[in-house]
């Protein structure tokens, strides 16, 4: 009987100490993975690199490919903000004054100025008055065919001006001499100091030499083909004579512009 007891006693305190091994393993294991979990999370490096750390004699070579493709369409179909700059280029003689434009009518410019076809103001040329007592009598002709700018044709060497007036016609001053047909023109400068006192008597007539105008050719160009010519001889201030001729065949045929 004592024996059983004793037998039961021993199984007690063996469950007992089975217990308490039980509980201590179960505590102690908990405490481990308690501990070394943080230092498990904290090495997150790539098993890859790892095997590549392992294998690293010194040289350390660290290549990083970096591949990133942005690929942004933007399609905005706003007509509001599309911008076209499709201003007009100025129009002179609209009546509005635009880009360099000085002026679209003579008001827009001074007293003494106009506005010309370019828009700009201009110095108001003088009002001219023809001459009642002087008028183109005849003209001479340079005796060959002159060639001027590209063109052949009849040069002009002598002006004869009759005095239609009942005074002597006395002039002293600068001549401004024009010819012009439906394409061409030419105009020619004789200065006063060129051309002297001009004195012509009652119903005489004088010559008028162009070989003193201004420019290197001598003459007055009244161009290359047959029909008329306009001869305008304008003097200092406000005066001119006006004069027209019809020039024929015999004309060219006869400074040889055949």
């Amino acid at each position: 009987m004592d024996r059983d007891k004793v037998i039961a006693g021993v199984l007690v305190v063996s469950l007992i100490f089975l217990f308490v091994a039980l509980i201590g393993v179960v505590g102690l294991t908990g405490l481990v993975l308690y501990v070394t979990a943080p230092a498990a999370t904290a090495d997150s490096t790539p098993i890859i690199n790892a095997i590549d750390n392992t294998t690293n004699t010194g040289t350390n070579t660290n290549t990083n490919i970096n591949t990133n493709t942005n690929t942004n369409t933007n399609t905005n179909n706003d007509s509001d903000n599309t911008t076209t700059n499709n201003d007009p280029d100025p129009v002179c003689g609209n009546g509005v004054l635009e880009g360099d434009e000085v002026c679209e009518a003579d008001s827009d410019c001074g007293s003494n100025e106009v506005c010309n076809a370019s828009c700009a103001c201009e110095t108001k040329p003088p009002t001219l008055s023809v001459l009642d007592d002087l008028e183109v009598d005849s003209l001479n002709f340079v005796p060959i065919c002159i060639e001027f700018d590209g063109e052949k044709g009849i040069g002009v060497s002598q002006i004869i001006l009759k005095n239609t007036g009942s005074d002597i016609f006395d002039y002293s001053g600068g001549l401004t001499i024009t010819s012009e047909t439906d394409s061409e023109i030419d105009r020619v400068l004789i200065a006063g100091t060129k051309l002297g006192d001009l004195s012509i008597k009652k119903d005489a007539t004088e010559w008028l030499y162009l070989n003193k105008t201004t420019r290197t050719e001598k003459f007055l160009y009244i161009g290359s083909s047959t029909g008329d010519v306009t001869i305008k001889i304008q003097f200092s201030g406000d005066r001119y004579i006006e004069y027209t001729k019809n020039l024929r065949s015999q004309d060219f045929a006869t400074v040889h512009c055949e």
